[in-house]
């Protein structure tokens, strides 16, 4: 994904991914301002959130950061509860 690199099959994956990346924008584009232009359609949670997350797959400790934050906030005597999706998840 870093145009690192070489070869056929990264080639095309670079090829079919620059294809979709214009309908992705405007498909969030089209997201962001419908929030924009309707804030009632916001649902707000009950309870305070800590996200932790980014758009790199895998690899980038994120899974050891969450374990941190909530023995972080456990020693401060919050009540932590951990939702993950995604991988294996």
């Amino acid at each position: 994904m870093s145009g690192r690199s070489r070869g056929v099959g990264p080639a095309v994956t670079r090829v079919l991914l620059s294809a979709v990346e214009l309908p992705y924008w405007l498909a969030a584009a089209a997201r962001n301002r419908y929030y924009d232009w309707r804030p009632s359609a916001v649902r707000h949670a009950a309870v305070p959130v800590v996200c932790v997350g980014n758009l790199t797959v895998g690899g980038t400790r994120k899974t050891p950061m969450v374990k941190w934050v909530a023995a972080y906030l456990r020693g401060r005597g919050v009540l932590v509860g951990i939702l993950s999706r995604g991988y294996r998840a």
